[in-house]
């Protein structure tokens, strides 16, 4: 699927990513956007990253409304349990909030260098 068919995906996807690397340890325990970057994604990776952000764009999009970036970001941050996310009430409506927080439990993903191909991984 193209980010292009649906209004706000592409940015939404750009904002997951930018936060999955810069929140994810790399082999030197560094962040991963300290040394990779988009480019580095293994095509799975990239696929399955793409899937989950466009099932919650579209299960969402009438909450998140135009906020594609925070929302991208936030999906992210929350799937992942950092410490902040959908839940920050200084960013969302503490309903709405409430809402993509919930749907977001029991979805974590990590990321990995594989060591055959220095390519990021899903786990």
């Amino acid at each position: 699927m193209s980010t292009n068919e649906i209004p706000g995906l592409q940015t939404f996807f750009d904002a997951y990513v930018t936060a999955a690397l810069w929140s994810s340890d790399g082999p030197d325990d560094e962040p991963l956007d300290k040394n990779y970057d988009e480019n580095d994604l293994s095509d799975d990776c990239k696929r399955a990253m793409l899937a989950d952000c466009t099932e919650f764009l579209t299960r969402f999009s009438a909450l998140i409304g135009k906020r594609f970036g925070q929302a991208g970001h936030d999906f992210w941050l929350t799937r992942n349990g950092h410490g902040c996310g959908f839940w920050e009430t200084r960013d969302w409506d503490p309903i709405v909030g409430a809402t993509l927080t919930l749907s977001c439990q029991h979805r974590g993903v990590y990321l990995y260098v594989g060591g055959d191909d220095d390519e990021i991984h899903c786990g």
